[in-house]
């Protein structure tokens, strides 16, 4: 059950005046101090009754004595109140003649037909010294710092800025609105964004934005505005906000620079994709129109010479071919629209076409080729048209440097802790590699008998292409190589199994 208590308004007044931080004053129209708390004894140094019946003026520094003798006769007409929080740098004098600053709030009242004010007075020298600490750091820097009070209709008032203001801006700190910081050269596109920002902090939050403004010579420039709110506790409101804002036109351009080229790139991208797709239908068909009647040429005329012309039609064909295939499926891999399809796949019948597709060199060479398939059935889920690509551009490296002997293929499975794997080798008697050489290997346009009278056909492509189809697919490639002895070319894949 609430109790209600009966106390002596006057004891309480008394307590509740004794005990504040803050000085009070009363004066009348003609702003002689009529009435002081004890506190003017430890804020300026007076004794009460040595002050009552003097002017105000008293406790004000001699420089702003005339201006304020001005404001009371405004007063005077115009009698009005100020809430605390709302006076900027304000100083008032002591006994002794030293300066300090304070807030003021001010209201009136009337008694006995005369109007008298009071004046609620604080000392602010602590949170001046962190202003200035805070002013003093950011002038360290090339941003500009600054200070927003809040007024009670909820408008803004500038109480101060650091000197980098004017270099960011070009405008001095008198030439622009008081009300805000930057908010008169803002440009109207990004003031929602102002607006957005300073809710925020009016909600007690860090907020840190970005926006448009532009400067006294008329160029436009971009700044980034962090503002922090300073809460007032005796009525957890938003009392002030501390802020800093630097320019980042550089770094947004920059920016822009990188979304254009993104975009360029895009699109010079889209128009190579579109030629790679019309060339390969407008190479691929007359090529095979082309192997088709050389191969019936090579085979069925019965003139020797148009048989030898036929052959000779048949090889140089089938090596453009190549080269055309090597280029289109380089093209894929720069091509970011490029995306893997994964369908079911037989691993053995993938591996059988690639490998009879050089049967026909490999007898030329007269070398042992051989397939061995480890797995009696492998059917997995993967890309099929990366895997025969890898496939074919390894068994056709393993046939172009190898003179004689032989070049096995092996297709097998491993089962792992970390998963299921398709390892795919093709062993070779080969040319092999100086070890110096293995890493030019998968470098695009490189081979490494590019030293010697080029011998091999080919653009050295194939294998960068194999690098980065195994890499699309999660997995990994090795070489072993000695040199004039031989190479042997592993690639692990994972896989899920059917």
């Amino acid at each position: 059950m609430n109790k209600t208590y009966q106390f002596n308004k006057t004891e309480l007044y008394e307590t509740l005046i004794n005990t504040s931080v803050d000085c009070m004053l009363v004066a009348d129209e003609d702003g002689l101090i009529t009435f002081t708390t004890p506190q003017i004894k430890e804020l300026f140094g007076w004794e009460s009754e040595e002050i009552i019946g003097k002017p105000v003026e008293i406790l004000i520094p001699e420089n702003l004595a005339d201006e304020h003798v001005n404001h009371r006769h405004s007063l005077k007409t115009n009698p009005h109140t100020r809430p605390m929080g709302t006076s900027l740098n304000i100083y008032a004098k002591r006994k002794n003649n030293t300066e300090f600053p304070v807030d003021i709030k001010l209201n009136f009242f009337k008694e006995k037909g005369k109007t008298f004010y009071l004046a609620v007075i604080r000392d602010i020298t602590d949170r001046k010294k962190v202003e200035e600490r805070y002013k003093i750091l950011s002038n360290l820097t090339s941003d500009f710092a600054y200070s927003l009070g809040i007024l009670p209709d909820g408008s803004f008032l500038r109480e101060w800025v650091t000197d980098a203001f004017e270099s960011i801006t070009g405008y001095s700190e008198n030439e622009l609105d008081k009300k805000e910081v930057l908010f008169s050269i803002i440009l109207s596109e990004d003031k929602h964004i102002l607006d957005a920002h300073i809710e925020h902090v009016l909600r007690k939050e860090k907020s840190i934005v970005e926006f448009r403004i532009k400067k006294k010579d008329g160029s436009i420039i971009y700044v980034e505005d962090y503002r922090y709110p300073v809460i007032k506790k005796e009525t957890g409101e938003v009392a002030h906000i501390y802020g800093a804002i630097r320019d980042i036109t550089e770094k947004k351009e920059k920016e822009l620079e990188l979304i254009k080229a993104k975009e360029k790139a895009e699109e010079v991208n889209k128009i190579k994709t579109k030629f790679y797709a019309n060339m390969s239908h407008e190479l691929r068909t007359p090529l095979v129109g082309i192997l088709g009647f050389s191969e019936i040429i090579k085979n069925e005329d019965e003139n020797e010479e148009f048989k030898e012309y036929g052959a000779m039609i048949y090889a140089s064909t089938l090596r453009l071919q190549r080269t055309l295939n090597s280029v289109l499926d380089f093209s894929k891999i720069d091509d970011r629209s490029f995306k893997l399809e994964f369908d079911k796949i037989d691993v053995n019948k993938l591996a059988k076409e690639e490998f009879y597709l050089f049967k026909v060199d490999a007898e030329k060479k007269q070398i042992d080729y051989k397939l061995n398939l480890k797995e009696d059935t492998f059917i997995i889920k993967s890309d099929s048209r990366l895997l025969s690509t890898i496939f074919n551009h390894i068994i056709d490296n393993g046939i172009k440097y190898t003179k004689e002997g032989f070049v096995e293929v092996n297709v097998n499975k491993a089962q792992e802790a970390d998963g299921t794997f398709l390892l795919f080798e093709v062993k070779d008697s080969g040319i092999g590699i100086e070890k110096e050489q293995l890493n030019l290997i998968w470098e695009e346009f490189r081979q490494v008998s590019e030293g010697l009278a080029r011998n091999y056909e080919g653009v050295g492509l194939g294998l960068s292409i194999v690098k980065k189809f195994v890499g699309l697919l999660n997995g990994s490639i090795e070489v072993k190589s000695e040199y004039l002895k031989g190479s042997s070319f592993c690639v692990k894949i994972p896989i899920e199994q059917i």
